[in-house]
């Protein structure tokens, strides 16, 4: 099933995009991190997707880290406009879907880190990590009993063992 829905969507370039928009992701995600002083140390690319390692000096403020990691999100948000503009609904709803899955406040989610960066500024690290494990599992929750509709799981399946990687 997984291999003829990888054929079908190779087939019609699908894929390919797919591939684009993850890239554009990250462009927007170091193009940021660029402009705000940062440093990218390592990138590493998994099942899971793509995390940037960025140097810890100098020390991003809250604000300059939060701005860095909405930046993903919102090159895909954007580019999704661009797209429905020329009428290229495809790619516009792929670019849309992933900016937005991507704002889903699960810790190892671009929502999750932004959600996190916002406890921060008002409660310690303890209690951040502690309301956004939180916030992460509810979302989880809530996904399970919307993703129960047949043909949904293996998207659940793959944002579950992405959380699951990334508390280990």
């Amino acid at each position: 099933m997984l291999l003829a829905a990888v054929f079908i969507l190779h087939k019609d370039g699908l894929l390919l995009f797919m591939l684009f928009a993850v890239l554009l992701h990250e462009a927007g995600h170091c193009a940021a991190l660029f402009l705000l002083g940062g440093k990218i140390e390592q990138v590493t690319i998994s099942l899971f997707g793509i995390k940037l390692q960025v140097k810890e000096t100098p020390i991003l403020s809250y604000g300059k880290e939060f701005l860095a990691i909405a930046a993903g999100p919102f090159v895909n948000i954007a580019a999704a406009f661009f797209y429905a503009y020329n009428r290229r609904f495809t790619e516009a709803g792929v670019m849309l879907s992933f900016g937005v899955f991507n704002l889903l406040p699960v810790q190892s989610l671009d929502g999750g880190r932004l959600l996190h960066i916002l406890f921060l500024q008002w409660t310690s690290m303890e209690k951040a990590d502690r309301v956004s494990l939180v916030v992460s599992v509810t979302v989880l929750a809530g996904l399970t009993c919307f993703l129960s509709i047949p043909g949904f799981p293996f998207v659940y399946a793959s944002l579950l063992l992405s959380f699951i990687m990334e508390i280990i």
